[in-house]
């Protein structure tokens, strides 16, 4: 079992609400091309993931539910025998903020016989440092504009994020494609 802490400045239920947004993935979380959703229903859903880790490419379906302090991800069908991740969302003891609790269940099967622990090990730790910095990046950007006395709130705004430009419009958001 692979545990990982991370704190943020910001609300639990912001954090949360970050990753809860799984169809949004590619557009912050690192790595993730595609995030296309099979099935869902109340509090699970079942997504089809595209990811470039460790040089190459992961295709994994996963069942993800929502619990009551975040989500648990099952993968269903992928190269790994088995992937369990849980994200865990909670005030921590100082009342200012979130801390984020990640733990993983993972068992490599027939690639793990030539990865070292090591290797494993470090991977993850990159993967949690970089997922941290990405969301943080991604909760600064969303973050609620200033309010200024007399002032009304923008039609359309424009971000620039990890995957591109991205506009908001009428609460909407949209991604742009990079012109080649």
């Amino acid at each position: 079992m692979i545990r990982k802490y991370a704190r943020f400045q910001e609300s639990p239920e912001r954090v949360r609400a970050l990753f809860a947004e799984v169809l949004a993935w590619p557009h912050w979380f690192p790595g993730i091309r595609s995030v296309r959703r099979i099935e869902q229903s109340a509090g699970t859903q079942i997504v089809d993931l595209v990811q470039d880790s460790m040089g190459r490419e992961w295709k994994q379906r996963l069942e993800i539910r929502t619990t009551s302090l975040g989500f648990d991800q099952r993968q269903l069908r992928g190269r790994l025998k088995r992937w369990d991740l849980s994200w865990r969302f909670q005030e921590p003891p100082d009342g200012e903020g979130t801390t984020l609790a990640l733990e993983l269940d993972v068992d490599l099967g027939l690639v793990g016989r030539f990865t070292p622990a090591r290797v494993l090990q470090q991977g993850i730790d990159r993967l949690f440092r970089e997922v941290v910095e990405q969301a943080r990046e991604r909760l600064r950007e969303e973050a609620p504009a200033p309010q200024v006395e007399g002032a009304t709130r923008p039609v359309v705004e424009v971000l620039s994020t990890p995957a591109g430009l991205e506009v908001r419009w009428a609460g909407r958001r949209y991604r742009l494609k990079p012109l080649d």
